[in-house]
């Protein structure tokens, strides 16, 4: 079996990533399968320590800055986090480093037999446990592990963590997760162990504080509250007041950390904020004019991504390119994106969750500036760099930027 034979056998089980599933249910959503998958493969999972992060916002950068902390303090640290930007093997990564197409051809042929044993199992949960079976090949110090979805039915949810994580809660996945700020936390707060120390991250909304706290105390699990974002003067390597209140998580975690055993001074803290890659979240191409890319798909992460603009040395009122899945909430988004931006391009991938150009657009019926309908992604980033006379602002769901950041490469090279 070769890399892309693997990755064809993984790619043709159910995956709720390129098509919503309709209800959040256990036929769709829950841990026996993934119990039972990784029973069958000798529970690779508790072979390593690890780190548990669940949330709305933030998730995917604290995740990335706590790896990054853990290897400058001398660990080897597998990274596990969802979905990719171009390449499925960036979910999959230790100490920085992807899994190789060998490798992962390799993990998927052993647990083959084992994957074939469990009906109904899908793509996240099997793209999970070739990750934990990964980890615990290449002998990890310790591991962080994302959650994909929600956090209780997730299929990373079989962990036993050090620490458990909820970064911002904020309106997401309601189809699924719930329609109150309540139901939501109660969901991501899924992951929280009894016994087990849980970070909560600042929160936008008192709702979701309140019930994380509630489900803390009733599981026995010492909270740690975040309660400021860090200061000003520790340098972070990613950009956004937002980035500084992920940090600040990231602090908590190492203290909790530390009151375990895990040694990690403060010279590897700061150098691993100073020094994290996450591409994809604000993340500015020099070009002329300059292109920004950045996964706002939600609301809060909008409103989050035009104080960021605002703040930063990018040239104003750029040309916006957009797409979105048909799940999220668009018109909030582009209420709070439009007033920003001087005319905008609507483009989309080809996963069948993608909202068609043509609907996007009714979104911006009362806008005063140029719309543009452009199906292909590069040819929608050209535009808008072509018509700009400030600057490019690419924003929406996770591939869209994966596919507009390879397209943008080609301009650097």
């Amino acid at each position: 079996m070769n890399y892309q034979q693997a990755l064809d056998y993984v790619f043709q089980y159910a995956n709720f990533e390129a098509r919503p599933a309709e209800v959040y249910a256990p036929e769709h959503f829950n841990l026996s399968r993934m119990e039972k998958l990784l029973d069958l493969c000798g529970n690779p999972h508790q072979a390593y320590p690890c780190v548990h992060i669940a949330g709305t916002k933030g998730k995917g950068s604290t995740a990335a800055m706590t790896a990054s902390v853990l290897q400058c303090a001398g660990m080897q640290v597998g990274l596990y986090t969802s979905p990719h930007l171009v390449d499925f093997r960036e979910r999959v990564q230790v100490s920085g480093v992807w899994i190789s197409e060998a490798d992962f051809a390799a993990t998927v042929l052993n647990m083959q037999p084992a994957i074939e044993q469990v009906r109904n199992i899908t793509y996240f949960e099997i793209a999970t446990a070739i990750s934990m079976q990964y980890f615990a090949d290449q002998g990890v110090d310790i591991a962080v592990f994302e959650v994909g979805l929600g956090g209780r039915l997730d299929a990373t949810n079989v962990v036993k963590p050090l620490v458990s994580v909820i970064t911002a809660i904020s309106k997401d996945h309601t189809g699924l997760l719930g329609d109150t700020i309540e139901e939501i936390a109660g969901e991501k707060g899924g992951i929280i162990k009894p016994e087990v120390p849980v970070v909560i991250a600042l929160q936008p909304f008192s709702e979701a504080l309140t019930t994380l706290t509630s489900i803390a105390q009733t599981r026995q699990s010492p909270p740690t509250v975040v309660d400021a974002p860090l200061a000003d003067d520790i340098t972070i390597a990613l950009q956004g007041q937002h980035q500084r209140e992920n940090a600040a998580t990231v602090a908590e975690v190492v203290d909790v950390l530390r009151m375990q055993g895990v040694e990690i001074s403060p010279e590897a803290f700061f150098e691993g904020l100073a020094s994290v890659k996450w591409p994809g979240r604000f993340e500015v191409f020099n070009l002329t004019p300059p292109i920004v890319l950045d996964a706002a798909h939600n609301p809060d992460s909008a409103q989050r991504l035009v104080q960021t603009l605002v703040e930063s040395n990018v040239p104003q009122l750029p040309v916006l390119v957009y797409g979105s899945m048909r799940d999220k909430d668009i018109a909030s988004v582009l209420d709070i994106l439009l007033p920003h931006v001087s005319s905008v391009v609507f483009t989309k991938t080809e996963l069948s969750r993608a909202m068609p150009t043509a609907e996007l657009a009714t979104y911006a019926a009362n806008f005063a500036g140029s719309v543009h309908q452009v199906d292909t992604i590069a040819d929608a980033v050209a535009l808008a760099h072509q018509i700009s006379m400030t600057s490019v602002l690419v924003t929406g769901s996770i591939p869209l930027i994966g596919a507009a950041r390879e397209y943008v490469k080609t301009l650097t090279d």
